[in-house]
């Protein structure tokens, strides 16, 4: 059996691949419609197929999403960190301790929202459980709680300021 560290990633991961197969497909498409039946035929059969043995081939429907943008995969750990966008290492820290703390993400994502009516924008609850939604299912490398300081307020009701 094949170790993942063992496992070449598939050749068009490579943004300028990427492009290039699309140009490629995009003018082979053009006014043949026998040609895109051909090719979405080919693709639903290579990726759906679980005869297919490819070793390079990932589980992962995002390793199949095709696209021109860099979305910054998620880690191959399968862990997703917050962003410091600024002086909020402290405050990152601790959320994604919390986040691996499983009764407490259950808690946090499953409790009721007495905030009702605020705006998502400034609802702590609803950016806590955007935080821990994210770190369990984004696919990029991190999620920004900028959102999340803004809701986060002080003493005085102002939010945080991630620049202090």
């Amino acid at each position: 059996m094949i170790s993942r560290d063992q496992i070449d990633p598939p050749k068009c991961k490579a943004r300028m691949s990427r492009q290039t197969c699309l140009s490629l497909i995009k003018e082979l498409s053009i006014e043949n419609p026998a040609g895109i039946r051909a090719l979405v035929d080919y693709m639903s059969k290579t990726i759906y197929s679980s005869n297919v043995s490819w070793h390079w081939r990932t589980p992962r429907g995002i390793d199949w999403a095709i696209t021109t943008v860099n979305k910054q995969e998620k880690s191959s750990t399968g862990f997703v960190g917050l962003k410091n966008i600024a002086c909020i290492c402290y405050m990152n820290s601790i959320m994604q301790n919390l986040f691996m703390i499983p009764a407490f993400k259950k808690a946090m994502i499953e409790v009721e929202d007495s905030q009702i009516g605020v705006p998502n924008s400034e609802n702590v609850i609803y950016q806590i459980k955007r935080i821990f939604g994210s770190l369990d299912e984004l696919e990029k490398q991190y999620f920004n709680p900028k959102k999340f300081c803004f809701s986060f307020k002080d003493i005085d009701g102002s939010p945080i300021d991630p620049y202090i």
